[in-house]
């Protein structure tokens, strides 16, 4: 675990960080650090990046889509322009993807919530196009989705008889 969070640290993430590739959880959020993230694209292990609240930019790894136990990802408040990459979220139970305030472009990739749990998703506020995947009407672990301020379109699928049957039940056992 590497905290550095909430401090005044400026410039840039060091090239010394690939060292340690073991890192479970790595958190620099709430500093003023640039440039781009491509110095940690190596570490595969992580659990959870938290990056959020600084000036980063560039465009985002697509090694980060292959990171099989990331369960947090957190960059918003920052300048990302690009596409999420396609994997992102695909390996684990997802927590959060919270992305919003960047310049993100591109679809919003079908398969974070495969592993059929997830949270949190927070993409609002960036440049994304196309609809919302229809593979998101399945998550249903996934209680707080905010896409608001998009370039989203498409048209708003009717849910299935079976999602709604399962909407009737679980309001029937919460009365």
């Amino acid at each position: 675990m590497l905290e550095l969070y909430n401090n005044q640290l400026t410039g840039i993430i060091p090239v010394g960080l690939l060292n340690l590739v073991n890192l479970a959880e790595f958190d620099v959020s709430t500093n003023n650090l640039h440039s781009d993230v491509s110095e940690l694209r190596c570490l595969t292990k992580l659990e959870s990046l938290q990056l959020f609240e600084n000036s980063f930019s560039g465009t985002i790894p697509q090694e980060f889509g292959e990171f099989k136990f990331l369960k947090q990802f957190s960059i918003y408040d920052n300048m990302f322009s690009g596409e999420l990459p396609a994997r992102i979220g695909s390996w684990v139970e997802f927590e959060y993807i919270d992305a919003y305030e960047n310049y993100l472009t591109g679809l919003i990739p079908p398969d974070m919530c495969k592993m059929g749990k997830m949270g949190r998703l927070l993409l609002l506020e960036n440049n994304f196009t196309g609809g919302l995947p229809e593979s998101y009407a399945g998550c249903s672990s996934l209680f707080r989705l905010r896409v608001s301020n998009n370039s989203l379109s498409g048209k708003v699928e009717e849910t299935s008889r079976r999602t709604h049957h399962h909407c009737s039940q679980s309001i029937k056992q919460l009365m």
